[in-house]
């Protein structure tokens, strides 16, 4: 009897790739640095991120540009937020207007600490700041809160509230309780605080004291009140608590000086008014214990709570806003946030000022007058309430709403989170309205994804490089409703926003040099072409355009080889023929050398403090090619041009050519058509001659080096190479008496040659360009063989659809040393893209973060589907249509279209104006021309009352060689009386014309008796879909006449099939209740068999076959993943062994393979161990995760590093000692094990936090010291003993070298992202 085969272990690794948009709340805060800075928080789900508002003034304020800075994150809690305050010292109001300039201030605490609730029962404090290095830090301590109660419910952390003097925080439960504290003033805590900077754990603790108190009912609101003028020192909580349809407030009073104890509640509470039991919003007010309750009609200012019964006055909302989109709910949209505005002194003594928002993006301005219990205003009677609406923002808003002021007497910032929708910063002037300056994209809810490979230019098959092949791009189904509808593609890396366009010139551009002239203070953008050259001036901030007389003269009949300035700001121009020195401050001042017998083939400019304007020319001439050093002598009154140097004679005809200057050194590199490197040095370092000092050779074909730039970090530097086969070769840098050139990392980026240059502004990246790819190249001086590459993605604000093509070519401002403070000119980039001619410039410094692109939709995604045959995106969306009475004009009943469009995914699209009801007011494709067509879009009318489009697929039943392309639409029905639902299949076929416009033509309608969910094409002419609990395969019979449906072969599972694929000839199912089923399709397609099913009932989602691994991955309800083995032979049982089970924050809700980047499938992937794919894996809530099926080896190895790294302070700092720091299951045991399928889970997030943390001195710290008291292991208690098992796992993985920097650089190239 043969034994059962053993099958190999698997395990998983699992990272976030972006985390959700979803903003929980938006607070102008001061956590980072003493320094003034315009820095708010976005508090998300499970993360904080400290973000700081840039304004980019301009002389013509329209367009001025303001926008938000990543600058640091946090995400290692141990749990979800749950609420955040903050505390500290009052923001007051001020004059300037732009800190952005200010230099931080290290080892200096903020004014101001954030206070978050967590699910976990923490409360926890931050700050953050510099150290000596300028890197900045967080400071965090966390005190576990008193709760004692089961449910979730009566656990503390719903709710928080802190003092307007910051002398006391509340944290109170959904229901039954609240914890009072008493808090060290900021100065103490400052003190406190400094003392342990700088040590390794923090120990600060702002609570002095804490009380209990317990509360009969649910509590609604919770707010500290602002005190009179005559007893700063009492502190007043108002709690709002709701018991058996009663609304009551309750409010507790004591004298901070004397302490917690002392506090008691006055009276037993005051009833609101019968409609106020349920309010939207409490606001207390600068006025003396003044609050306001906010409902959905009118606003109640409450006063005198203190003295007795509080005195009310109610407001109605007479000039109600209607709706923003009144067709969407029956219900009125209510308010959901406030903020309160920063004035000055005298303006606040006597007025509060309030933004209030509304869930549909309408927001109110208050003033309300400091004047007992009147709300005043000039120009107003007494008692009345100044209630002015700003503006329709056109975004959903829920919580995340917060005002930050710019200066001025009355300019406020509104920065808006979208709930379900994009949000944005939005200027705001008296008398006028609203400006949107910029967007903060949102991608929820996330409802579909498809990925499609990117198409390739048509080069000869000697140019193309396999790993570009399988490119791919991300588009998901994002947004609700007729104005926040969008089809979004997932992009990740660096911003280059566009904030300026120039007109494109007609000729094919070459390169292009943009220069800063010091003299005009304007930026000459040099632009060469084969048969000429072009000055275009370009205004910068701080100057005029220059007159036509006073622009600089160079050679315009000829093609720029190089151009560059001079020392004294001069402009000089290199092409084949000549050398121009010029300048617009003096055109008397000005050289032209003409070349004689001999033209200059290739040039290189150099700026040097120590040898001045240096140029680098290869000249050819008829007895070969030299290399020529000259430098440009300006110290009298003509400029001349001084050899440095005899010419040196070149082997042959060259490619490129770079100079530089390294640690004081004159170096020369040069490429050869032979596919050489030269580098040539000074002799000594001092001579006048350049001597051939080392020489490269490229390796593969076509390997020419046609650009070369040199990037430095610290004392570290490298030579970066494009290669005309579409490849980056990168070069370490070593002086030794000479310079060496060690070969670190080769690169496949594209088919066509890499322009590589090098960034001014952030010396250790480079940028690089090949055809659609344009990126940063970054190295470290801590991992000098590993780079860092990341995407730039071009954006305009104004064209949220915007494309980026192919970058022809790109420069950076340059400049002069003494010339650093040139304003906003500095850090810009302009570039040739596509047929578009744009100046840009790089957001978000070295950190990558979603960018999306936005194509607009005038309804709801329900399905989206890439078609390969039409070359499109298929989008099946709902719009609501209002049918208005023709008599009256006023919207009427509310109807839902099913509509499908089909999106050439280069193109942008434009939703309709919905204040416009012209017939003509369609979705419109905007065109490269910026000219718009109607967009693809067409509205199904094969629809009953009660039906809902629930999905679509394509099939291509096939008769001989006659191929048929039709599109099934899936269906639910759903009745008014109590029949039950229903569905239908309705068959369309699909045809395209010429100009790539696609028409529908019905074709066949199934009715069914229950809905469809799920259907897959199934060989040449068969149908598999899902009708309730039944599985039918259904045959066409093509070959007869006329064609007939063959009967159905009918399968009845446990549950309805809810997602279906095929594998030759087995059909995957995976069910609502009953996880995974597989299905054998038999002879003739006329049986249907049940071959395998998971062994576990699961509430399935969506999964995902892996043939090569032999895994189906399957998705569920309760937020896991899990690896499902498809046995060799079957079994006496058909359950599935499960590899693995994996644990996400929300639940899965798609899974696709993905290809990696082609710049990733290099020897160090090889050395890893990586997989040509990797799985993405989307939620509702728009987070993106990665996922790789491992290997036993690689498993172990991850899977021990993690069971140490949980166990770090550093790492995870929010747990308490053992019991959160690991599984209980897994309790006190670093070796991996099999026991648990959750185990084979490595969790991605811990080894990027110990990577980005310490790296390799953390590493070591983990495996050599000893653990101790409850940290102590029980199967590695000595160090020695880790460290030999580390090393042997280590090895088994794949990692040769025994060092801690070999196993950091591994575990990167594990860990590097797929998008």
């Amino acid at each position: 009897m043969a034994g059962i085969e053993k099958l190999p272990v698997l395990g998983v690794l699992t990272r976030t790739l972006v985390k959700s948009p979803v903003i929980k709340f938006i607070i102008p805060a001061r956590i980072r640095d003493p320094s003034p800075k315009n820095d708010v928080i976005f508090v998300y789900n499970d993360s904080v991120e400290i973000k700081e508002v840039i304004i980019k003034d301009t002389k013509d304020k329209r367009a001025e540009s303001v926008y938000l800075k990543d600058i640091v994150d946090k995400a290692d809690f141990d749990s979800s937020i749950r609420s955040a305050r903050i505390l500290g010292r009052t923001r007051q109001y001020e004059t300037v207007k732009d800190y952005q300039d200010i230099p931080s201030r290290p080892m200096k605490i903020p004014p101001q600490i954030l206070a978050l609730t967590l699910e976990s029962s923490k409360v926890v404090f931050l700050c953050a700041f510099y150290d000596w290095g300028n890197h900045l830090r967080w400071l965090s301590s966390y005190r576990i809160l008193p709760n004692h109660a089961q449910s979730y419910s009566k656990q503390l952390g719903e709710h928080i509230a802190v003092d307007p003097k910051s002398r006391a925080m509340a944290v109170a439960a959904i229901e039954g309780s609240f914890v009072l504290y008493a808090l060290m003033p900021m100065d103490r805590l400052k003190e406190q605080v400094e003392t342990v900077v700088g040590m390794q754990s923090s120990k600060f603790n702002p609570v002095m004291d804490e009380r209990f108190f317990h509360v009969d009912g649910v509590i609604l609101k919770m707010e500290f009140l602002h005190p009179s003028k005559t007893d700063i020192d009492e502190v007043i909580l108002l709690v709002i608590v709701a018991k058996k349809q009663k609304t009551k407030l309750h409010c507790y009073v004591w004298d901070y000086r004397t302490g917690l104890r002392q506090a008691s509640e006055l009276g037993s509470g005051q009833r609101v008014l019968d409609d106020e039991r349920l309010p939207l919003l409490l606001i207390p007010l600068r006025m003396s214990t003044a609050f306001m309750i906010v409902t959905q009609r009118h606003v109640t200012v409450y006063t005198g709570i203190l003295t007795g019964p509080a005195t009310w006055q109610k407001h109605p909302l007479r000039h109600y806003e209607a709706p923003e989109q009144p067709g969407s709910s029956r219900s009125l949209p209510i308010f959901t946030q406030w903020a309160r505005v920063l004035r000055y002194d005298d303006h606040v003594s006597v007025q509060d000022n309030i933004y209030l928002c509304r869930e549909d993006g309408v927001v109110y301005f208050l003033e309300i007058g400091d004047s007992s219990s009147r709300t005043i205003d000039s120009g107003l009677a007494a008692g009345q309430l100044n209630f002015n609406m700003v503006g329709r923002l056109r975004v959903n808003i829920s919580t995340a709403f917060a005002t930050l002021h710019l200066g001025g007497e009355y300019h406020d910032l509104l920065v808006v989170g979208g709930d379900l929708s994009a949000g944005g910063l939005f200027f705001f002037a008296p008398r006028e309205k609203a400006e949107l300056m910029s967007t903060i994209p949102n991608w929820t809810p996330m409802i579909d994804i498809a990925v499609t490979k990117v198409k390739q230019p048509n080069v000869s098959s000697l140019a193309r490089n396999d790993p570009v092949k399988d490119q791919m791009r991300i588009f998901a189904g994002t947004g609700r409703g007729p104005i926040h509808g969008e089809i979004t593609e997932i992009r990740y890396g660096v911003e280059g926003a566009i904030n300026g366009e120039i007109e494109p010139v007609e000729n094919a551009v070459t390169d292009i040099w943009a220069l800063y002239d010091p003299s005009s203070k304007c930026v000459h953008i040099v632009v060469s072409s084969p048969t000429d050259t072009a000055l275009l001036p370009i205004e910068s901030d701080e100057g005029e355009l220059p007159d036509t007389d006073s622009q600089v003269e160079l050679v315009g009949e000829a093609q720029t080889i190089a151009a560059g300035l001079t020392m004294e700001g001069g402009i000089v121009q290199i092409t084949a023929t000549a050398i121009v020195v010029t300048s617009s401050a003096d055109r008397r001042r000005r050289l032209a050398v003409e070349m004689k017998d001999e033209s200059v083939t290739c040039a290189s400019i150099m700026t040097s403090n120590i040898y001045g304007c240096v140029l680098l020319t290869t000249m050819k001439r008829e007895t070969g090619n030299y290399l020529q050093c000259t430098r440009i002598c300006t110290d009298s009154e003509e400029i001349g041009l001084q050899p440095l140097g005899d010419p040196v004679d070149l082997p042959t005809e060259p490619s490129c050519s770079l100079l530089q200057e390294i640690q004081g050194r004159i170096c020369a590199f040069v490429g050869l058509l032979t596919g050489s490197l030269l580098v040539f040095g000074r002799s000594n370092g001092v001579g006048p001659c350049l001597q051939v000092t080392f020489k490269h050779e490229f390796e593969g074909d076509f390997a020419v080096c046609d650009s070369i730039a040199t990037i430095v970090d610290e004392s570290q530097g490298w030579l970066v190479c494009g290669l005309r086969n579409g490849s980056c070769q990168t070069l370490g840098l070593a002086s030794e008496g000479r310079m060496l050139l060690t070969p670190f990392e080769l690169f496949v980026l594209g088919n066509t040659s890499v322009n590589v240059k090098s960034d001014e502004e952030h010396q250790n990246r480079a940028i690089l360009a090949c055809d659609d790819i344009f990126c940063t190249l970054e190295y470290s001086y801590e991992h000098p063989r590993l780079a860092t590459i990341r995407k730039i993605l071009l954006t305009n604000e104004e064209k949220p659809g915007y494309k980026q093509g192919s970058i022809k070519a790109f420069t950076q401002v340059s400049f002069r040393q003494s010339d650093r403070n040139i304003g906003s000119a500095a850090g810009q980039w302009f570039c040739m893209e596509g047929e578009n001619f744009n100046r840009f410039e790089l957001r978000g410094g070295s950190q990558s973060s979603m960018i999306p692109r936005r194509m607009y939709l005038d309804g709801t995604p329900t399905r989206i589907s890439f078609s390969e045959k039409l070359d499109r995106l298929i989008v099946l969306y709902t719009r609501i249509v209002i049918k208005r009475d023709p008599n009256h004009g006023q919207p009427g009943r509310r109807v839902v279209e099913p509509t499908f469009a089909f999106l050439d995914i280069d193109k942008g699209l434009l939703r309709p104006d919905p204040d416009n009801h012209d017939a003509n007011n369609e979705l419109r494709v905007v065109l490269s021309n910026n000219q718009h067509q109607r967009a693809n879009v067409l509205t199904v009318q094969e629809r009953k009352p009660g039906e809902k489009y629930l999905g679509m697929t394509e099939w291509f039943p096939t008769d001989g060689e006659n191929v048929y392309h039709m599109l099934i639409v899936f269906t639910m029905i759903v009745y008014d009386d109590e029949r039950a639902e229903t569905g239908r299949l309705l068959f369309f076929s699909l045809s395209q014309n010429v100009d790539g416009q696609v028409s529908m033509a019905s074709k066949k309608i199934t009715e069914l008796k229950a809905p469809v969910f799920a259907v897959v094409p199934y060989g040449q002419s068969s149908l598999i879909y899902s009708c309730g609990e039944e599985v039918f395969l259904h045959t066409l019979k093509l070959t007869s006449k006329p064609r007939e449906w063959l009967s159905p072969v009918v399968l009845t599972l446990q549950s309805r099939g809810v997602h279906f694929s095929i594998s030759g000839q087995f059909v995957h199912i995976t069910t609502a209740t009953d996880s995974l089923s597989v299905l054998r399709v038999g002879e003739g397609n006329r049986t249907l068999t049940l071959e395998y099913s998971d062994e576990v009932a699961r509430d399935g989602i969506f999964h995902l076959d892996l043939p090569a691994q032999g895994l189906i991955i399957t998705s569920s309800k309760d937020g896991t993943i899990t690896g499902l083995r498809r046995p060799p032979r079957k079994r006496i049982s058909n359950s599935m062994p499960t590899a693995f089970i994996a644990e996400f924050a929300g639940s899965i809700t798609r899974l696709r393979r993905m290809s990696r980047p082609s710049w990733q499938l290099n020897e160090s992937s090889k050395a890893s161990r990586l997989s040509p794919e990797s799985i993405i894996a989307c939620t509702a809530d728009g987070t993106l995760y990665q996922i790789d099926i491992l290997e036993e080896s690689t498993w172990r190895f991850l899977r021990f590093i993690s069971n140490m790294a949980r166990r770090h302070h550093l790492i995870c700092p929010y747990r308490e000692k053992f019991r959160a720091m690991v599984d209980a299951r897994h309790a006190r045991h670093i070796e991996p094990r099999t026991s648990n399928k959750r185990f084979m889970q490595v969790d991605g997030d811990i080894l990027i936090r110990l990577l980005d943390r310490g790296g390799e001195q953390l590493l070591n710290d983990m495996v050599n010291h000893e653990p101790y008291g409850e940290d102590a292991v029980v199967d590695f208690d000595t160090a020695a003993a880790r460290s030999q098992r580390f090393w042997e796992l280590a090895k088994q993985a794949g990692v040769d070298v025994p060092e801690f920097r070999a196993v950091v650089s591994w575990m990167r190239g594990m860990l590097v992202s797929v998008i």
